[in-house]
């Protein structure tokens, strides 16, 4: 996906001619929120269907899902057991692009150093970065750099450690222990 080229920077489009509506529909809401509202009906084709683009797409937790909806005499042959549902790796995807450029549409300046963020994960968590965002107001200190293909270059006050804990809070949900300085700059810039 990353080699492919987004004309204008547009929408990359992702054609899976091989997937139902229904198993597109229920693998984008376990990729986004690492689980399923859909019931797995056994009866319906969904769970099987769902098992196999798990398995294309190297989604262990959604493949054990479906896998525990389907009677074994469902099973493909070949089809791995698991005993248990395997960890949760969600926190730890979305905290891995933090920082990634690769993707990454925002570049905040904190203590004269970048962090890279996504727009999308930014305005999901907070109404502050929503409006920020939705209205175009990032501050006197934005500017489009053509090196950085376009991304929104944004200069905070904040210690580039209190704006990376803030960043890992949102893009995970969990806040690192730390001293009471530490703690204190987590509360300014959740203010």
């Amino acid at each position: 996906i990353a080699a492919e080229e987004r004309p204008g920077g547009g929408v990359l489009e992702l054609l899976m001619p091989d997937l139902r509506t229904d198993t597109a529909r229920a693998l984008r809401e376990f990729i986004y929120t690492d689980t399923l509202s859909v019931t797995l009906d056994p009866g319906s084709s969904l769970p099987l269907d769902l098992l196999a683009a798990a398995e294309r797409y190297e989604l262990p937790r959604l493949a054990y899902l479906a896998r525990c909806a389907l009677p074994a005499t469902a099973l493909p042959p070949g089809t791995r057991h698991l005993d248990r549902l395997p960890v949760s790796t969600f926190a730890a995807d979305f905290g891995g692009a933090l920082g990634d450029s690769t993707w990454a549409d925002v570049k905040f300046i904190a203590g004269g150093r970048a962090i890279y963020a996504h727009k999308h994960v930014l305005t999901a968590a907070s109404e502050y970065f929503r409006l920020m965002f939705r209205t175009g107001l990032t501050g006197s200190s934005e500017s489009d750099d053509e090196e950085d293909g376009g991304v929104i270059e944004v200069v905070v006050p904040d210690s580039h450690v209190g704006m990376l804990r803030l960043l890992i809070f949102i893009y995970t949900g969990h806040a690192e222990g730390g001293d009471e300085g530490a703690v204190l700059e987590d509360l300014i810039a959740a203010d």
